[in-house]
């Protein structure tokens, strides 16, 4: 039998990215060179802020799973498995990504990989929800999608290679 998430748990783990993608993008706009660069990693930060709030109200009204862990941290292993090291899953993630970025380049490339890696994780552990629960891990994965494309228009009219 697979391992079985619900909506409250991905959600808790969506508020710790969000969190981390904030401090990030703050990060990130006091360093950005470019002013698109700059503008838009504002922008981000603010989105994160925005998506914190929404998925702090989701996880109130979602259902907490009474499905057992196999073995103690089963459930972290597969999460661990999903994300790898770059998923802001951890605190101060975002802080301690922030600091090893140079130049814009290096920042954009940095935020697709968190945000990318994000949306996979998301949609890896859809796979084991009820369906009750898909709808709301589903609009998350709709927000970080929309961080992806302003991150890749960024990246084609931006200066930056």
């Amino acid at each position: 039998m697979g391992l079985k998430f619900n909506a409250a748990e991905v959600l808790d783990l969506g508020v710790q990215i969000e969190k981390n993608g904030k401090v990030f993008y703050e990060a990130a706009s006091k360093s950005a060179k470019a002013e698109n660069a700059r503008v838009l990693f504002e922008h981000l930060a603010k989105e994160e802020d925005h998506h914190l709030a929404a998925f702090l109200k989701m996880a109130q009204n979602a259902e907490k799973s009474a499905e057992p862990e196999t073995y103690e941290g089963e459930y972290a292993d597969y999460v661990r498995m999903l994300a790898g090291d770059n998923v802001f899953t951890k605190a101060d993630a975002g802080k301690r990504a922030s600091e090893h970025l140079k130049d814009d380049s290096a920042i954009i490339e940095a935020a697709l990989k968190f945000e990318k890696d994000s949306v996979i994780l998301f949609q890896g552990m859809l796979e084991g929800m009820p369906e009750r629960d898909r709808k709301l891990v589903e609009e998350m994965v709709k927000e970080e999608l929309k961080h992806i494309k302003h991150l890749y228009i960024l990246k084609k009219t931006c200066a930056i290679k």
